[in-house]
């Protein structure tokens, strides 16, 4: 996986364009498995490629950056819903947090060319979500 320096921004920004149909067939029947409220990633950027792979306009982002997802999600209306939370593997699981009492791996959903792992995002469970971020 490519880490986030300056010099490999670029390469890890391409690399986080790659997989996204296969983590939207991965989470319809995590769907099924898990009554959950909503889905989420990471970050807009994932929140986007996520949203336009499973064709879900409700797909947000929990990022603390402050986007169009802030808008679009009444995040109040989703308080103790359950939720499965895409992190982005350069981001974590650390922003989405907060919002959860719990956030449990489901699975990684690797992409692979040439033999490599380009890219590489996991699937959580979050439970209890709360709209206002708890201190830590």
């Amino acid at each position: 996986l490519f880490d986030i320096t300056s010099q490999n921004e670029r390469k890890w920004t391409t690399a986080a364009l790659h997989g996204w149909p296969d983590v939207a067939t991965r989470i319809r029947p995590l769907e099924r498995t898990h009554p959950v409220g909503f889905v989420a990633t990471t970050d807009y950027g994932s929140a986007a490629q996520l949203g336009f792979a499973m064709r879900d306009p409700d797909v947000t982002d929990l990022s603390s950056r402050h986007d169009q997802y802030d808008i679009w999600f009444d995040a109040a209306a989703h308080s103790g819903q359950d939720a499965l939370v895409v992190a982005d593997p350069a981001y974590g699981i650390g922003e989405a947090a907060p919002h959860f009492d719990s956030l449990t791996p489901l699975e990684s959903v690797p992409y692979t060319a040439f033999g490599k792992i380009i890219y590489e995002p996991t699937i959580y469970l979050g439970s209890h979500f709360h709209a206002e971020a708890k201190a830590r």
